[in-house]
């Protein structure tokens, strides 16, 4: 397996929330393989201290550490200034187009000329993502122009810069890296119905969300809001209406983010080395010590 031609990072996130205390447990792993103990505050489960085995305290909360820098935390936080970064290290990122609120993207009218010039490189469908969030919030798919300023109407309204990208299909990879060491490696799948030839997409929805037992449909670990995956959906071609094929799966959310229902396989130990380097070459080049990579691997993933 090798790495397609996306490569991404953030900074491993912290907090109360269910999504968040998943965070904790795979950064409580890489602690514990790298010698140090991670000790959670148990009222809230908002703070946390890494003791390494030296003796150093670092302490965590929310999205605030102080194991990394505090400049290299800030820009991996920057998918802009981040990729422009990995790129001069000589690593894969995708190609992006920047939109700035004071662009002409969301009133009618033509496209800016660089926008319509990236989509007609790189054809639809497209990602929009705000700049500087995390956990999937603003991140939508784009079909064609309509969904695409719809898009950058609700990224925008987040960010004040966002950024347009190829949509890349294969496996959605995370890599969390502790000092130079890959200590854990997941797959996030989307939230998704599984089609059965005979039921439509908005049939499929409704048992999905019914949680009716007996069925080909696989829940997922969290459900995203109905009513966005249902507006989400209607705008793809065949809409509501359309009769997936038996055994295709049609997501419910446009990110594998655990904050958006996605499910979460452990490929720690299946995954090449090459694709563990490059997580590592990654933390280095972006001067973290802690970080979970993303890559999108075209291939299966073998034990």
């Amino acid at each position: 397996m090798s790495a397609d031609d996306v490569i991404s990072l953030c900074e491993i996130p912290a907090g109360g929330s269910a999504a968040d205390q998943f965070a904790y447990q795979m950064l409580g792993r890489a602690a514990a393989r790298s010698g140090a103990r991670l000790d959670l505050e148990p009222a809230r489960g908002a703070a946390a201290r890494l003791t390494f085995p030296d003796g150093r305290v670092r302490f965590i909360r929310c999205d605030n550490h102080d194991v990394n820098g505090a400049g290299s935390a800030d820009t991996a936080r920057d998918k802009r200034a981040s990729a422009y970064f990995l790129a001069l290290a000589g690593l894969p990122v995708l190609p992006s187009c920047t939109v700035t609120r004071s662009e002409q993207v969301l009133t009618p009218g033509p496209l800016p000329e660089k926008v319509a010039a990236f989509t007609a490189t790189h054809g639809w469908p497209l990602v929009v993502k705000p700049n500087s969030l995390c956990g999937g919030d603003g991140i939508g798919r784009a079909d064609g122009e309509p969904a695409l300023r719809a898009a950058l109407t609700r990224s925008l309204s987040l960010d004040g810069t966002a950024l347009i990208q190829p949509f890349i299909t294969g496996h959605d990879l995370r890599v969390v890296v502790f000092d130079g060491e890959a200590h854990m490696a997941y797959v996030r799948i989307p939230p998704a119905v599984t089609g059965d030839g005979i039921h439509a997409i908005q049939d499929l929805l409704d048992e999905h969300y019914a949680g009716a037992a007996g069925t080909a449909l696989r829940p997922a670990v969290r459900k995203p809001d109905r009513a966005q995956a249902g507006k989400r959906l209607a705008g793809r071609e065949g809409g509501l209406t359309r009769i997936p094929a038996a055994g295709e799966r049609v997501p419910l959310a446009d990110t594998a983010n655990v904050t958006t229902g996605a499910e979460v396989m452990d490929v720690t130990a299946s995954v090449p080395r090459d694709i563990i380097e490059l997580a590592a070459r990654t933390c280095e080049a972006a001067g973290l010590r802690l970080a979970g990579v993303d890559l999108m691997v075209g291939d299966s993933l073998r034990s």
